[in-house]
């Protein structure tokens, strides 16, 4: 009997105690947590966000095979008591509690915070707004060879740039460099490059050479060359932009697992942004101008992508140039030397190849110009008026010519 009451005892203590155990810790978010018996949850109030998502982020992988992504901002307590709610409804009430957004994405739910869409700017357009037109010349040329012949792109003027460089009699030129030599011999003096007559007390010539012969003499001895001329007219205060190159994109994955290509732009950039400014009857452009060369070289892990920029703020008259230097590019051109015929037989020839020929690099540096040219525009209600009175100018004459057509007939 002893033992009975004794065996009585101990199941009422362990009964007890496994009650007690179940009472601890009824503050627990995931005291309520088996997705696998039920699709209601339970979260007390003032649970962190973050872990009230997680809970509920299983009942949603066992029933839709969905993540839920937190990219929201809010990482405080809920302010709200969910008791017993089915997950999807649980879910919501956050949502609406916490003041963010959900999307659905294939295979993910993302939160996220709600951003505020700002109202586009009114554009005021004014008929007497003067427009900029800009001409720009992107030049790549041997910077070796720049030096040499001596060009300062620094006093570009009037369409003449200075140089130093050595004529003779009659004007040929004359200097200790094999390929100006050369040059010389088909032609190139210096009146043809625009020379003025200016001579030092050793017999140089030092004088304004005229840009556009000058490119033309860059061009016939492939020390250089036009990569692009392009121009553009643009509103005062406006932005533009020029593009010698293409356009390449970049595959990414984003949180869902979806492909993203992001389009990045490459080559030559020009982005200017001129202003008008006036002071009293003197007009003045303030010109922005941002310059970039860059170029891409994909690889198996990463794009790389090499890049040379300037960027500065001009003050500039109407009809003056400006150009911009220094962007030098490095590259590396593999050669072969030896003796003609031999040096190029086939490998299996002997293997002359290799005893008459030898292959050699050498270093290209070549240094990017951009000359630039700024117009200023009259506004549109000047040029309405100017092709009125031009109209009107049109209409008298052709009045005139009649009259006196009419009295030669009477004649």
């Amino acid at each position: 009997m002893k033992k009975i009451i004794l065996i009585t005892i101990t199941l009422f203590c362990a009964i007890a105690l496994f009650s007690q155990q179940g009472n601890i810790g009824t503050n627990d978010p995931f005291m309520n947590f088996n997705p696998a018996s039920s699709s209601n949850v339970t979260i007390q109030r003032n649970t962190n966000f973050q872990t009230a998502i997680k809970i509920i982020e299983n009942y949603s992988l066992r029933d839709e095979r969905r993540n839920i992504v937190n990219l929201s901002s809010f990482n405080s307590g809920i302010p709200v008591q969910i008791n017993n709610l089915p997950w999807r409804d649980a879910l919501d009430l956050l949502i609406k509690a916490v003041g963010v957004r959900i999307e659905t994405r294939p295979g993910t739910y993302l939160i996220s915070d709600f951003t505020l869409e700002l109202e586009a700017p009114v554009i005021e357009y004014q008929m007497n707004t003067k427009m900029v037109r800009i001409h720009a010349t992107f030049l790549n040329i041997e910077t070796g060879f720049a030096r040499q012949i001596g060009i300062n792109w620094n006093t570009i003027y009037d369409g003449k740039i200075f140089a130093t460089v050595g004529f003779g009699q009659g004007g040929a030129l004359e200097t200790e460099n094999p390929m100006l030599q050369a040059t010389g011999s088909h032609g190139w003096t210096s009146s043809r490059l625009g020379q003025n007559a200016r001579r030092t007390e050793d017999g140089r010539s030092d004088g304004r050479v005229d840009v556009e012969a000058f490119l033309n003499f860059l061009e016939d001895t492939n020390k250089g060359s036009i990569l692009s001329r392009p121009s553009v007219t643009i509103l005062s205060g406006k932005e533009g932009m020029f593009q010698v190159g293409r356009d390449f994109s970049v595959r990414s994955l984003d949180l869902s697992g979806n492909t993203v290509e992001t389009f990045y732009s490459a080559g030559i950039i020009l982005n200017v942004k001129p202003t008008i400014i006036a002071d009293d009857d003197f007009e003045a452009i303030s010109l922005e101008v941002s310059v970039e060369d860059s170029d891409v070289i994909p690889g198996a892990i990463s794009t790389i992508i090499t890049k040379t920029q300037a960027k500065t703020d001009l003050m500039l008259f109407d009809g003056e140039e400006y150009a911009i230097g220094g962007m030098i590019r490095s590259s590396t051109v593999r050669q072969r030397g030896g003796i003609p015929i031999l040096k190029d037989l086939p490998w299996w020839v002997f293997g002359l190849k290799y005893i008459f020929g030898y292959n050699y690099n050498t270093k290209d540096d070549r240094e990017l110009i951009v000359i630039l040219k700024v117009e200023i525009i009259d506004p549109v209600k000047e040029r309405i008026n100017m092709r009125e009175s031009m109209r009107e100018r049109f209409d008298i004459m052709r009045d005139e010519f009649k009259e006196i057509g009419d009295e030669l007939g009477h004649n």
